[in-house]
């Protein structure tokens, strides 16, 4: 990032910590039996990640979940595997203002919906996302563990393993879990907290 963009971004930043402070989100604990509907925020510049996040949102929909993807192509043009996906929209760097945050027409329809849960399943931080992230409703905002400033309810400490699909899967165990009896993640470990790591947790050395 040059130095203009680091200090667009930074006026960016401030405009959305303004905007937080008139932020009022409801937030509820969830699990895949609570959750109607859904949104994945990802990067959809990691070709690499779109099986993945493909089969994540059919293994929700399954489940009778209306999910919606939202994804950030940090360049000039949108992938062409991603034009046809259905409830799935991805902007670009052509879709972002002077400050780098989406345009409106882009963030409205969105940031409007009130999603049971929000998985953000990037893996790095993109000012765009981070947007949306913060401004999102959702009762339930789920992430991969960062120190940053933010308000997830729920993060998952992955360690050195950067795989969307380890991500992918260790949502899938300890979100089903919330709320359920008998089980070591419970409500009290929100927000901005991540359950204690399980062998399963444990990035695989091997790969």
């Amino acid at each position: 990032m040059s130095a203009f963009e680091k200090i667009r971004t930074s006026i960016g930043s401030r405009i959305l910590e303004n905007k937080r402070k008139k932020f009022v989100r409801h937030k509820s604990v969830q699990n895949f039996k609570t959750a109607k509907s859904i949104a994945i925020i990802f990067d959809a510049t990691d070709a690499e990640s779109f099986r993945h996040i493909k089969e994540f949102k059919r293994f929700l929909e399954n489940m009778k979940i209306k999910t919606e993807l939202f994804g950030y192509v940090k360049g000039d043009e949108v992938p062409d595997d991603l034009l046809l996906w259905d409830n799935c929209q991805v902007f670009s760097r052509k879709d972002l203002d002077w400050f780098q945050k989406p345009k409106a027409e882009v963030a409205t329809k969105f940031l409007s919906q009130n999603f049971d849960i929000l998985f953000d399943l990037s893996s790095f931080s993109h000012f765009p996302l981070e947007y949306i992230a913060k401004l999102s409703m959702a009762k339930f905002k789920a992430a991969r563990f960062t120190e940053a400033g933010n308000d997830y309810d729920f993060m998952i400490d992955t360690g050195d393993n950067m795989d969307i699909k380890y991500l992918i899967d260790q949502m899938k165990i300890y979100i089903a879990m919330l709320n359920t009896p008998k089980t070591d993640v419970s409500p009290t470990q929100t927000p901005n907290q991540t359950p204690t790591k399980p062998p399963s947790q444990i990035p695989n050395s091997n790969k």
